[in-house]
């Protein structure tokens, strides 16, 4: 089928073109509204693009968008002038999300489009935007990490495994593990971002744009080394890693935690895509004394406080700062509070 979408799209265009993979007639939800909203979300959207927004948080953003236009056009609305504050709440009474951040984060999207509206003059109210809510209560949760004896298996596969393929799952996540890079930094890694004689590799983040230079541990090395002569496919691209099927192009995040299942594949419990190893390498840094500055900086973290949330319990350590029941001010009578 992808054969055939392509050769359809050669017909059509005369133009080769091997990253089709669907219909080359597919129409997205976005070019399917109508003309009033969908010219001014392309505006919106390729505004955002020249401030340097990630593809990524631009597909967020389209969807969050079109879900609005979508509820506008439901309700009869042909106009942005004429959203009112009660269409923003009816809106978000309607709109359901699995969870309250999911919906958070695309009101928050919309709301970053509606103050665009206002500042290009289509919508008058200079407070729509307010509306619309974006908070949501904060959780906290204990953080999801490899044990032990999964951190073994992983090590166990990178010595009993040779494929091509299985060279490339233990390279990436062993990157992961032992250095914490994102799935994003991984699968854009190129040579020139490798410092053999140094042992390091510098790269500038994608997800936060932050320059980060990390000591490059001998096993990720040899992992590295390993994939690159015996396993990767001929090719000229940049990157690492790269697709073992024609075209041997770049890979996208997703191989990262298919990766992650090939080698843990009895891994099944909340926290099971590939960014647990980087929560695992934060907290085997915490595990090992290590300041919350340095596991900031190690991470390319801009600030502190948003580490937190990568660490697990430091269960060893907090064995030993239990105030006695005496000291808390709770008596025991008869065996129980």
């Amino acid at each position: 089928m992808r054969t055939l979408n392509q050769f359809l799209r050669f017909i059509e265009t005369g133009e080769i073109y091997t990253a089709v993979t669907g219909r080359h007639d597919h129409k997205s939800s976005m070019d399917l509204l109508p003309d009033w909203c969908r010219r001014k979300l392309m505006d919106f959207l390729e505004l955002r693009r020249l401030e340097g927004m990630e593809k990524s948080t631009l597909t967020m953003y389209r969807s969050s968008i079109v879900r609005f236009c979508t509820y506008l056009i439901s309700q009869s609305i042909s106009d942005f002038n004429n959203v009112m504050p009660k269409t923003l709440q009816d809106f978000n009474a309607a709109d359901r999300h699995s969870s309250t951040e999911g919906k958070s984060a695309y009101n928050s999207r919309i709301r970053n489009f509606i103050l665009y509206l206002n500042d290009i003059n289509v919508i008058e109210n200079h407070l729509l935007y307010k509306a619309l809510p974006t908070i949501t209560a904060p959780k906290t949760r204990i953080v999801n990490v490899l044990g032990n004896d999964e951190i073994e298996s992983i090590a166990t596969y990178g010595t009993e495994h040779d494929s091509p393929i299985a060279l490339r799952d233990y390279a990436m996540i062993v990157i992961g593990l032992k250095m914490g890079l994102r799935a994003s930094d991984i699968v854009a890694l190129t040579f020139k971002d490798v410092n053999w004689k140094n042992k390091s590799i510098s790269i500038i983040q994608k997800k936060t744009g932050k320059a980060l230079m990390l000591p490059l541990p001998v096993n990720v090395g040899n992992a590295i080394y390993k994939y690159i002569k015996y396993g990767r496919p001929e090719s000229e691209d940049i990157h690492i890693f790269i697709n073992h099927c024609a075209p041997y192009g770049r890979l996208g995040t997703s191989v990262c935690g298919s990766a992650l299942k090939r080698i843990l594949p009895d891994r099944n419990q909340p926290g099971s895509g590939f960014h647990v190893v980087r929560k695992t390498f934060a907290t085997n840094l915490l595990r090992g004394n290590s300041r919350i500055s340095l596991i900031s900086d190690t991470l390319g973290h801009r600030t502190d406080g948003t580490v937190h949330k990568y660490l697990s319990l430091d269960e060893e350590r907090m064995t030993e700062c239990p105030l006695s029941l005496n000291i808390a001010g709770i008596a025991w009578a008869g065996g129980d509070f």
